[in-house]
């Protein structure tokens, strides 16, 4: 079992990754604006969420960035695409600023 790390740059690419294998995706967020990353629609069935966690970047400064962190762990076989967007929920679609997607052939 391995850990594959992700970042914003990853979106739009297909990994291949196996049964047990966690994927930690880390995204950046500036949760004092409103905005948030939440996953765009259901989580793909051969995946399983293990945490989610928030770290800010540079201590405790106050409106300061930091990384939106999921982890998930591959529990089937087959594709599956996660999509995530950024957002502030209460605004609606409209207030979607960036998108997160990649593809996952787990074996």
């Amino acid at each position: 079992m391995k850990e594959i790390l992700l970042t914003i740059a990853d979106t739009g690419s297909e990994k291949n990754i196996g049964i047990g294998d966690s994927v930690k995706l880390v995204l950046e967020e500036v949760s004092t604006s409103g905005y948030v990353w939440e996953i765009d629609g259901e989580l793909p069935e051969q995946l399983k969420m293990t945490q989610t966690e928030y770290s800010l970047k540079h201590g405790n400064t106050i409106g300061g960035s930091g990384n939106s962190i999921l982890n998930l762990q591959a529990v089937e076989k087959g594709c599956a695409v996660l999509q995530l967007k950024y957002w502030q929920p209460w605004n609606g679609e409209a207030s979607v600023e960036n998108r997160f997607n990649i593809s996952f052939v787990i074996e």
